[in-house]
Order: C-alpha cells, then sequence, then structure tokens
C-alpha cells in the first residue's frame, strides 16, 4: 500500500512539468492555440493529468481529440495542458473585446472587467510584479492604474499585498475556490487573490471619434455701414448732375428761339426786296 502511495505522489509530481512545445508525438488535430503541453513519458494516468492541471473531461478532449472523455486511446504522447485567456467555469464571463489591445497609457480606462480567480503556474507567469505599488497598502484602483499606465492589459491580485501586470492569462479559472478570499493589504472591502491565486481583471477603452463638427469663427468688428454714410452725408453728386441736366436744357431751348429768330427776319428781309 506505501509503495502504491509513493508511485502515485510521484506521478503527480510529474504532471506538474509542461513545455511550451511538444517533446513527444502528438495528434495533429490537438487545438493550434496550446500554450503548454504535457509530455507523457512515464505513463502518468489521465484523470491525475487533467486533475493537476484542473481541465474537465470535456475541454480536455476538446483540446486534445485523441483522448476520449473517458481517457480511452491515452498514449505515451504530449497533450496539451492549458491555452491562454481560457475559462473553464460553468459560470459565463464576458469574452474580451476582439479589438482590445495594450492601451495608450494617455487615456484612462473606460472599467475594469473582473476576470475571476486564477491558479498561474510558476513556470507561465505573469509579465511583472509591480514593485512600484505599495504593498501594504494595495487596492485595486492603485495597481489597475499602475499597469494601465505601463501599457498592460490586465491587472493580478495574489496573496492581499502582490500587484501583477500582464498582457495574457495563461492558467485554470477557479471560481469558487474558497482559497481565493484574501482581503486587500490596503482596503478590507477589495479580494486581493489567495495564496497562490490570482484575482484577475481587465481593462478597457473604447477610442472616441473625433467630433465632425467645424464651428465658424465669428468676428466681433463690424463692417462700415454704407448706407449710414448715405443718409446721414447725402452726396453732392446727383444734384450737380441734375442742375447740369437742366442748364443744357434751357440752353438748347434758348438756341432754337434764336434761329427761329434770324429766320424770320432772314424772310422778312427778302420779302422787303422783293418789293
Amino acid at each position: 500500500m506505501l509503495c502504491k502511495s509513493l508511485i502515485s505522489l510521484s506521478l503527480a509530481a510529474t504532471a506538474v512539468l509542461a513545455n511550451k512545445k511538444p517533446g513527444l508525438h502528438y495528434d495533429p488535430n490537438t487545438i493550434s492555440s496550446c500554450a503548454y503541453w504535457f509530455d507523457n513519458d512515464d505513463g502518468t494516468p489521465c484523470e491525475t493529468v487533467r486533475r493537476r492541471w484542473e481541465v474537465s473531461p470535456e475541454t480536455f478532449h476538446e483540446w486534445n481529440p485523441s483522448v476520449t472523455v473517458d481517457c480511452k486511446n491515452w498514449n505515451y504522447w504530449s497533450y496539451c495542458v492549458a491555452i491562454p485567456d481560457v475559462t473553464t467555469s460553468s459560470t459565463t464571463r464576458p469574452k474580451p473585446s476582439a479589438t482590445a489591445m495594450a492601451p495608450p497609457p494617455r487615456h484612462p480606462a473606460d472599467s475594469w472587467i473582473d476576470r475571476g480567480c486564477y491558479l498561474i503556474w510558476d513556470k507561465m507567469p505573469l509579465d511583472k510584479y509591480n514593485s512600484a505599488v505599495s504593498s501594504s497598502n494595495l487596492n485595486h484602483s492603485s495597481c489597475q492604474n499602475a499597469c494601465w499606465a505601463d501599457s498592460f492589459r490586465f491587472a493580478g491580485f495574489r496573496a492581499s499585498t502582490e500587484c501583477w501586470c500582464s498582457n495574457s492569462i495563461v492558467g485554470r479559472s477557479t471560481d469558487g475556490d474558497p482559497d481565493c478570499n484574501l482581503r486587500c493589504s490596503g482596503n478590507s472591502m477589495e479580494f486581493c487573490g489567495g495564496k497562490d491565486k490570482f484575482d484577475m481583471f481587465e481593462g478597457s477603452y473604447t477610442l472616441r471619434p473625433l467630433s465632425q463638427t467645424t464651428s465658424i469663427p465669428t468676428s466681433t468688428s463690424k463692417p462700415p455701414s454704407y448706407t449710414s454714410e448715405s443718409s446721414t452725408s447725402p452726396s453732392k453728386s446727383p444734384t450737380s448732375t441734375s442742375t447740369t441736366s437742366t442748364s443744357s436744357g434751357s440752353d438748347r431751348y434758348t438756341n432754337k428761339t434764336d434761329i427761329l429768330t434770324f429766320a424770320t427776319a432772314l424772310v422778312t428781309l427778302l420779302s422787303l426786296r422783293a418789293w
């Protein structure tokens, strides 16, 4: 009995090990986004691997189609045991936006979405432990703001005092695990992970289009009022023109009278000569 127990413990210990690339033959239909592989080179039972990596039978079969949900066709192959940003909990959570990216630091995050409690293994840690955040006064906003300012998409909390930043999550969701309920050192109303588990939050920011409305600047100076000038200072030109027109008409009338008078006198003179 003791011998069997030691063997079981040994097998469980080997199940911890995983690599980023398969070291053995593997099913070509294995999920293409696999992040970590377990090399079954020592006959570790299928159930032990799934239990240690907290993968359900259905999910393990989805990742490794050659293995059935009851662990049939288990071979000395490499098997996928983790993929990025996976949630295996029965609790439905919003999926990360397909357009999400490392945010520009100058814009604050619109919101932070609680992605739940995760077990992150030592061989696939989060990107950065943020030592700039006070471990004795840790709260959600202090860590989230620090991660966002460093262009990280995720903020993780562990052991009440640790702030971690990352642009991806590789691990198992453990929602409902009683071990992930430690209070934050700087705010007893918030939870900051567990002894070896992380509360993960994802920040989001929506790019806003620039306004298409263009305002036309208005001038405060008034244009000169030509109407006002005309009414206050009448032009002398029309009067002059009118006078000129009247004078010309009078001259023409006078000239005609002189001609008629001259013609009459001439006719009279010629008549007298004829007599």
